[in-house]
C-alpha cells in the first residue's frame, strides 16, 4: 500500500507538491517513475533513504520517457540542491548529501529555493 502526501514550502506557504508517493521501500525506489508515460502538474514522489548520503541520492533517468525536475532535501527537509534532467541520461549526483528527494515535473523546481525547508507530513485531500 501506497502513501501520499502533499509538499508544502514552509518559506511560502504555498505547496509544491499536491500529491506525491512516499517511496520509502527498496522496491519502490528501484521503480521509481520508470514506466510512468507522463504526470500531472502537482504530481511527484519523494524518495526516502536510510541515511543522509551524495552517492546514494544520484538519480538515473535510463529508461524515462520525459524530463523531471529532482529536490534534493537533507535529514531536516531543507532543499540543499536541484536540476532539470534529461531522459537516458547515466546519473545525477546532488551537490550536497541528502536524505530525501523529489521527482516531478520541471515546474516544481520553481516553487522551491536551495535552502528552502519543504514539509511533508499532510495526507493529500
Amino acid at each position: 500500500m501506497s502513501k501520499w502526501t502533499v509538499v508544502e514550502n514552509a518559506r511560502t506557504q504555498e505547496i509544491t507538491l499536491a500529491r506525491a508517493k512516499i517511496c520509502a521501500s527498496f522496491f519502490c525506489r528501484l521503480r521509481g517513475l520508470l514506466f510512468v508515460s507522463s504526470l500531472a502538474e502537482g504530481e511527484g514522489a519523494i524518495f526516502v533513504l536510510s541515511k543522509q548520503t551524495r552517492v546514494f541520492a544520484a538519480v538515473h533517468t535510463i529508461g524515462m520517457r520525459f524530463s523531471i525536475g529532482i529536490i534534493w532535501l537533507d535529514k531536516r527537509g531543507v532543499v540543499v540542491d536541484k536540476a532539470v534532467t534529461r531522459p537516458r541520461c547515466f546519473f545525477y549526483l546532488p551537490k550536497a548529501p541528502a536524505k530525501y528527494y523529489i521527482e516531478s515535473l520541471p515546474s516544481a523546481l520553481d516553487r522551491a529555493r536551495i535552502g528552502d525547508m519543504l514539509i511533508f507530513d499532510k495526507e493529500p485531500p
